[in-house]
């Protein structure tokens, strides 16, 4: 699901060229985040008029997330986010909200966060937490750190950010553009940051992806097994 904040937002994105492409994989609608904070007993306020030094949109994209999986449960990620292995052994392995953690910051990153229903009472500690602290619904500036009372599973960085982990063949430092650069590597499913489920690439949206890239290589794994699953069976041989 595509989410907009209007009608308006929602027609201007399916007329573009990018909402065409994303109306043929997903479902484009629109969320009123002022309504529903209404009905969460909330004060759009404190939305708003932030505090802290990031932007009112950003705080406003922190809350909707929270609403939107108080309404419908699921999955939200950020659409920076690249998924290249199912993510149903998490969703066996862990039916309670979660969310990933930074791999050296003492608070997690809300790009991935899960949430097994509608109305869980752990998301909703998460609302009521942000909500009683006044500082828009930003994990960092809000101070949700490990031992804040809120028991949020937090599932290991290299789960779904194995560019930020130092020390590994894939760690790019802060240079997530490296993800689009030229490579002389070969990069694969099969080879790429084996036991990651996702790949966070942290706002390079202005980045070219060269033809090279592990983007792109990864891309054209995803396709390819796509078409070969697509691939209608072979006929079966009559018998003389």
């Amino acid at each position: 699901m595509m989410w907009t904040d209007s009608e308006e937002t929602k027609q201007k994105l399916i007329s573009s060229p990018v909402g065409k492409v994303i109306g043929e994989h997903s479902v484009i609608g629109v969320f009123d985040v002022r309504s529903e904070m209404e009905l969460q007993g909330g004060n759009m306020n404190q939305v708003s008029t932030p505090s802290s030094a990031t932007s009112a949109p950003t705080h406003e994209a922190n809350l909707a997330r929270l609403l939107m999986l108080l309404k419908y449960g699921g999955l939200w990620f950020d659409v920076d986010t690249l998924f290249i292995r199912p993510f149903d052994p998490l969703f066996s392995a862990y039916p309670t909200p979660f969310v990933y953690g930074w791999e050296y910051k003492r608070f997690p990153n809300n790009a991935i966060i899960y949430s097994p229903k509608p109305q869980h009472p752990i998301i909703l500690d998460l609302f009521n937490y942000f909500q009683e602290r006044g500082n828009g619904f930003s994990f960092k500036f809000d101070g949700l750190t490990y031992d804040s009372p809120v028991s949020l599973k937090v599932l290991p960085c290299a789960w779904f950010d194995p560019m930020w982990i130092q020390g590994s063949p894939f760690y790019t430092g802060d240079r997530f553009s490296s993800f689009f650069s030229a490579s002389n590597e070969q990069v694969s499913l099969a080879n790429f940051a084996p036991g990651a489920f996702a790949v966070h690439w942290h706002n390079e949206y202005d980045t070219a992806p060269d033809a090279t890239s592990p983007y792109e290589q990864l891309l054209g794994d995803m396709f390819a097994r796509r078409d070969e699953q697509q691939q209608p069976p072979p006929p079966q041989e009559q018998p003389p």
